[in-house]
């Protein structure tokens, strides 16, 4: 899971699209059934996947859960916050959904479909009792289980080993380990596709970074203008690797963390800045 900048990205939001939001949004306010509100929803579900194409744009068409490139598949628009009931880990309703964030932008994550799926509803809380339950509560006060993609924290919580496996970052404490634990069984980000890519970016990496330690210690030793030449080629397909672009980049990020070496780790953060 790599942040995505979707807030920034407000300045580019179709005006058109935000425009039919705020009509939308005004007749499910105006509509005090819930179950009427539900089929409001439903009506105009293709609302959000008009955005899907803009949703690409900022994710450099990976799914925001797994980075797995999306290619030519269909992506599906999640709900961040589940828009006509919200459960918790064990499969009870909490509450109704958020249904007045149906139409909101910010709640969107663009997905594959196997990680929207096996989410669906479930959005737990640290206190479900704390849930935001209509537009004037705060969800900021809600301490979701899930991590989201959009924030910056959420996405350094969790890290890979060397055979693709997510688990929580090293030093994780208590409540988010919890955390990183639950949204990789409710993300499914244990796939054993995804396992295996993320495995074959994991030796590629090491491979490459192993490959231009080797050219550059000749080169510094014997002077040779051709070793520098290959360590150079070497480090420009790992900085590749690392970039926002480049499907399973964080996965790419652990495998040079995981060597110990402070100028590989120097080398992770100046690609964290591209």
């Amino acid at each position: 899971m790599r942040y995505i900048p979707i807030l920034e990205n407000e300045g580019n939001l179709p005006e058109e699209w935000k425009n039919k939001s705020d009509e939308l949004l005004d007749e499910l306010v105006a509509e005090e059934n819930c179950e009427k509100r539900k089929l409001l929803i439903e009506k105009h579900k293709k609302h959000w996947g008009k955005l899907s194409d803009w949703l690409r744009g900022i994710s450099h068409n990976k799914c925001w859960y797994t980075e797995a490139p999306i290619d030519a598949d269909y992506p599906e628009v999640d709900h961040y916050r589940p828009k006509k009931e919200s459960l918790d880990k064990d499969g009870k309703k909490i509450h109704d959904g958020y249904w007045w964030l149906a139409y909101e932008w910010t709640n969107y994550r663009l997905s594959k479909p196997v990680p929207n799926r096996k989410k669906g509803a479930y959005f737990p809380l640290r206190r479900n009792d704390r849930a935001a339950i209509c537009p004037d509560d705060p969800i900021n006060d809600e301490l979701p289980l899930l991590l989201d993609p959009i924030l910056q924290g959420d996405c350094l919580l969790m890290s890979f080993t060397e055979e693709g496996k997510p688990i929580p970052a090293d030093d994780s404490e208590a409540w988010d380990k919890q955390r990183v634990e639950y949204s990789i069984e409710r993300y499914k980000l244990d796939y054993d596709p995804l396992n295996q890519q993320r495995k074959t970016v994991w030796i590629t990496a090491i491979s490459l970074i192993n490959e231009y330690s080797k050219h550059k210690k000749e080169a510094n030793r014997t002077g040779s203008a051709a070793a520098n030449k290959l360590a150079d080629d070497k480090l420009k397909q790992v900085m590749k690797m690392l970039r926002k672009d480049s499907p399973y980049s964080m996965a790419a990020v652990a495998s040079l963390h995981s060597t110990g070496v402070p100028a590989i780790q120097r080398l992770v953060m100046a690609a964290a800045q591209q």
